[in-house]
């Protein structure tokens, strides 16, 4: 959520390789919903976000799509690509941000370890 707005993002399908997901804002003060087409990342296998000055941070995966990490603004509903964090892409992860810097937490099974690794937020900015 981010001020007086909530987005879902959620996958409805596959066809012929390619996946579809929709995207909406719900307005909290008239009970409404708002279609915004199609999610920023593809979100097949969940996805993380958190919000600051307007920005939504958003990591997605695909079913067989690598995984995505985009800047998303709230106010001109417009993505653009990020970089990766510098790891093999992992099924399970986690983004947060705090003091300054985006943390990713990644493990790439359910058997394996969580590892984690952090950038300053000011290398994500335009």
């Amino acid at each position: 959520s981010h001020e007086n707005y909530a987005y879902l993002g959620f996958y409805t399908s596959i066809v012929n390789k390619t996946e579809y997901n929709e995207f909406w804002q719900y307005n909290m003060d008239t009970d409404e919903w708002i279609d915004l087409g199609g999610a920023p990342v593809n979100v097949y296998t969940g996805g993380s976000v958190f919000t600051k000055d307007n920005i939504a941070y958003i990591m997605g995966k695909g079913y067989e799509e690598v995984g995505e990490f985009k800047a998303y603004n709230l106010n001109a509903n417009k993505a653009r690509n990020l970089p990766l964090p510098p790891t093999q892409w992992a099924q399970y992860y986690q983004i947060f941000y705090e003091n300054g810097y985006v943390y990713f937490m990644m493990r790439p099974d359910f058997y394996s370890g969580w590892s984690l690794f952090k950038i300053a937020i000011s290398e994500l900015y335009e």
